[in-house]
């Protein structure tokens, strides 16, 4: 089970990491962690993005939260699901996020209704900003050897 970010119901839970090869979930699938967890979240950063954040990418987040409920929920009828949260923190320099793009989507899948969507949109003033794109083109005739950025057209 690979999750952004999670919080426990009570601390000192052991949580091993999705990586390891030495050490699995109890039941194999990761689902029986569910039980020990009060929210679950996925996490996307518009700026990691250099065209702006896709809204299908958000809408497989939520399904994948979506998914995990179902499963858990079948796994283990009557246990209380953790709460499930897609997180977005709008930041990307020169392209809003399209929220309008993304609830049409998920309108046409129908996810559950307890997937909960926060999008946070950072003021102006709190997005990273990126250089000129002239700054960080490279001489058609440079190897990687001659990369001195005094010395790049530009």
């Amino acid at each position: 089970m690979r999750l952004d970010a999670v919080v426990q119901r009570e601390p000192g839970v052991y949580m091993p990491h999705y990586g390891s090869p030495l050490v699995r979930s109890p039941d194999a699938t990761g689902l029986s962690l569910l039980r020990d967890l009060e929210v679950i979240c996925e996490l996307k950063v518009s700026a990691t993005q250099g065209e702006g954040l896709d809204h299908r990418e958000v809408a497989q987040d939520v399904w994948k939260l979506a998914m995990l409920l179902d499963e858990y929920e079948a796994a283990f009828p009557g246990a209380p699901s953790p709460l499930a949260y897609a997180l977005v923190l709008d930041n990307h320099p020169r392209k809003s996020y399209d929220q309008a793009a993304l609830n049409r989507h998920l309108d046409s899948i129908r996810p559950r209704p307890e997937v909960q969507v926060l999008i946070h949109t950072a003021a102006a003033a709190a997005r990273p900003s990126f250089p000129d794109d002239s700054a960080w083109r490279i001489p058609r005739h440079s190897t990687i050897r001659e990369h001195d950025p005094s010395r790049w057209d530009g």
